[in-house]
């Protein structure tokens, strides 16, 4: 079913440690009258790298509760946990919401709203940068680790994105998004 939400939407994509959560938080910091952060809602459990309100972290039958009251918006299975977005999160009208997702997530989301959605992805600028931002992330492993790099969804990802950020240099990677959301 399709549910109309009355919000601008920009979405981030993009592989574990290019700098998602960090643009994110640097929008938001930087025009707070102007975006408002998203947090998902998960099954998994808490990483140490993880930011208070990332992510609201519930277990597996309150995730179906959600569900089965239409409380979300949208949500999937990645990495064999549960991820999805409160429908009351996009009810604010007045703040451009910016949200985190794997291609399908934002796919979902661009179909089941009416409003402008605008999916980035953002890229390394090589996979020595990536590898070298999730050193300190030992928990990412198996297909989210950058030696997996090879297992990485290209196709889909470069077919979900409106537009395509190698996150370099923050300030350039945030004033090309501003551009885009003018």
């Amino acid at each position: 079913m399709i549910h109309p939400v009355n919000n601008k939407l920009l979405v981030l994509i993009g592989q574990s440690g290019v700098g998602k959560s960090y643009v994110r938080d640097i929008l938001v910091s930087y025009a707070p009258h102007r975006f408002l952060k998203t947090s998902d809602i998960t099954t998994r459990a808490p990483r140490s790298t993880d930011i208070i309100g990332d992510y609201i972290y519930v277990c597996r039958e309150e995730f179906q509760n959600l569900v089965n009251e239409d409380e979300l918006i949208e949500h999937r299975m990645y990495d064999s946990e549960y991820y999805g977005q409160k429908r009351s999160t996009y009810l604010t009208e007045d703040k451009i919401i910016v949200g985190l997702k794997e291609a399908k997530g934002a796919i979902e989301i661009k179909k089941l709203t009416s409003r402008d959605v605008i999916i980035i992805l953002l890229l390394p600028p090589s996979i020595n940068t990536l590898s070298r931002r999730n050193e300190t992330r030992p928990e990412l492993f198996s297909p989210r680790h950058p030696r997996c790099w090879e297992n990485f969804n290209f196709a889909e990802y470069f077919a979900a994105a409106d537009k395509i950020i190698i996150n370099d240099k923050i300030e350039d990677t945030i004033n090309q998004i501003l551009l885009e959301t003018v």
